[in-house]
């Protein structure tokens, strides 16, 4: 069974955020973008995923967010992240 809680937005009604949602983000941030596993990305990022703010040359889709965690480890080798505290916010 999900795990969720209820938090309240601003026009006052309440949003659901699961605790699965945190946990892929928590998953993607530090074991893909702070580990360098693109496995975990493979499993959790839709293909037609997209990146608004991708920089100019990067391909479309997951496959584009792969690039961006390469090119990041390149400039970062010994990068790691740690979330301390991870909130959201239901649609």
């Amino acid at each position: 069974m999900e795990t969720a809680s209820l938090r309240n937005n601003r026009d006052g009604k309440e949003n659901l955020v699961t605790e699965e949602s945190k946990a892929i983000v928590k998953r993607v941030s530090e074991e893909a973008v702070g580990g360098g596993d693109l496995s975990v990305m493979d499993e959790l990022v839709a293909d037609d995923f997209v990146d608004h703010s991708a920089l100019p040359g990067t391909p479309p889709g997951r496959e584009g967010a792969k690039a961006f965690v390469r090119v990041f480890h390149a400039g970062f080798p010994d990068l790691s992240l740690t979330n301390e505290d991870i909130t959201g916010r239901g649609r």
